[in-house]
């Protein structure tokens, strides 16, 4: 018996050995920073040799590669086991620092995964406990932009941006620019969701240098300078924001990755601008690529941009269908919870082009509410939009007229100057057509079109040019041509 277990362990070692050797060839493959495949292989050998802290550091680094190249679930797992293998490893600064990693990457994962919240709020808790034990602040700034990603997904967008903004001065002070850069994406959702679009772009640019986005898109950037895109979308640069998007996505097929909130954000693009065709064509992208990734956080994304689409080709029930369907991923405690708001305002606008009026306006009333208590301000700008729509249908012109009002107080703090010429397009069909006001509407009208113009919504201004045309063409008809909530 003892011969037999002195000849186990003596394979055990011996295993453990190869396992150890295979992965010291791998690491020596590898370049400094590369992620690939082969963080899978170094997580697997390193833990068979038995070295726990670099099995645990490579566990951390192949989460990071399936969060990229592959989906989140996976990410997850592997932060879970880098997790269980740090604990596990000898006491010291190593361990304690792989430990902080781990656990702030189940908190960025928890972010666009229904992870259960007492595990999230363990993994922050404890992570910071650590490393304000260890006196490293680079890493406390870390878990800062991790937590307030978890924030933003709980409806607490002004939370998101406070914590963004402390972990922004801790590297400021020390100096790191590399800190910012990792985390760029999720700075600028939590400063987009808020409404501060102006202040997230340009906080992030280092003093004395140019701005972060005037340099070439590479693969190191165009995530980020993709979603600057979509805040271009609502600050009226929808040219820019095109081309930000188009060549993000060029370099994501070099890349070999597949990014699809980036065509669902080009559908935003095309809402604004009018342009149906290209939405539609976008949108189906954006579903098929989502279809690589199991978080319902992406896919609410593109099957909201779907349904955007559908409602842009006039076809409603499509689009209602979609929304419904993926209404239980934005409910409280779920992964897309953060986009609520937007989804229920979509919702709202296709009950309303339905004819389901007393469901949009309850539909409408229930996105106010989520955007109110989340301070996603973003979407309560589409909110109070498509509610005084809805309100204006419904024969109640004064609480329509107090909704756009509010929307011009919005589109003031925020620099969402997108929903100005809609607004104008919603105040000008608040005004009866008596002979004595069709001159205001008028004005109000060519307004509309000076914005749109100015922002680059061509399609918008030529539907809003043809409608005025028919009107005038009608005015000597029997009948009056009415308008409708789809016109722009």
């Amino acid at each position: 018996l003892t011969q037999e277990v002195a000849y186990r362990s003596q394979l055990t070692d011996r295993r453990a050995g190869i396992h150890a050797r295979l992965a010291e060839t791998i690491e020596r493959e590898l370049v400094e920073a590369q992620l690939d495949e082969r963080s899978l292989l170094l997580a697997h050998h390193w833990t068979q040799a038995g070295d726990l802290l670099k099995a645990a550091h490579w566990e951390s680094q192949a989460a990071l590669f399936e969060g990229v190249m592959r989906e989140s679930q996976g990410a997850l797992a592997r932060y879970r086991k880098a997790v269980e293998l740090a604990d596990a490893a000898p006491a010291g600064e190593q361990r304690d620092r792989l430990a902080i990693i781990s656990r702030a990457g189940i908190v960025r994962t928890s972010s666009v995964l229904k992870v259960p919240v007492e595990e999230s709020r363990a993994a922050y808790e404890q992570a910071m406990a650590l490393a304000r034990k260890m006196d490293e602040p680079l890493l406390v700034a870390e878990l800062l932009i991790a937590h307030g990603g978890l924030e933003l997904q709980q409806g607490h967008a002004d939370a998101a941006v406070e914590q963004a903004s402390e972990a922004l001065e801790i590297a400021r002070k020390l100096g790191s620019n590399t800190l910012v850069a990792r985390f760029r994406i999720l700075i600028l959702l939590a400063y987009f969701s808020a409404g501060r679009l102006s202040e997230g772009l340009e906080i992030l640019n280092e003093p004395g240098q140019a701005p972060w986005y005037s340099g070439a898109m590479t693969q190191d950037n165009f995530l980020s300078r993709a979603f600057r895109g979509l805040m271009l979308t609502y600050m009226g640069n929808l040219n820019e924001a095109r081309r930000e998007l188009m060549q993000a996505i060029e370099i994501e097929g070099e890349a070999g990755r597949t990014v699809s909130w980036m065509h669902a954000n080009l559908v935003d693009v095309a809402r604004v601008s009018g342009r149906a065709e290209t939405a539609m064509r976008e949108a189906r992208r954006a579903v098929e690529r989502s279809e690589d990734f199991a978080s319902p956080f992406f896919k609410e994304v593109c099957y909201r941009a779907l349904a955007i689409a559908h409602g842009l080709n006039g076809n409603w029930q499509e689009a209602a269908r979609h929304l419904e369907e993926h209404l239980p991923w934005v409910r409280e405690g779920e992964a897309a919870h953060q986009f609520e708001a937007v989804h229920l305002a979509n919702l709202a606008e296709a009950y309303l082009n339905l004819e389901r009026v007393e469901d949009a306006l309850a539909m409408a009333n229930d996105a106010l509410a989520s955007a109110l208590a989340s301070n996603t301000r973003i979407w309560e700008c589409q909110v109070r939009w498509i509610l005084a729509k809805i309100l204006r249908l419904s024969g109640k012109l004064d609480a329509a007229e107090e909704q756009l009002d509010l929307l011009d107080a919005l589109i003031e703090r925020t620099g969402a100057i997108s929903f100005t010429p809609f607004g104008l397009c919603e105040r000008a069909e608040l005004i009866t057509d008596d002979e004595d006001n069709g001159e205001r509407k008028r004005n109000l009208r060519m307004q509309a079109i000076e914005q749109f113009e100015a922002i680059g919504a061509d399609g918008q201004v030529e539907r809003l040019r043809a409608l005025m045309a028919n009107e005038a063409a009608s005015a000597e008809a029997p009948d009056t041509s009415t308008y409708s909530a789809t016109n722009v």
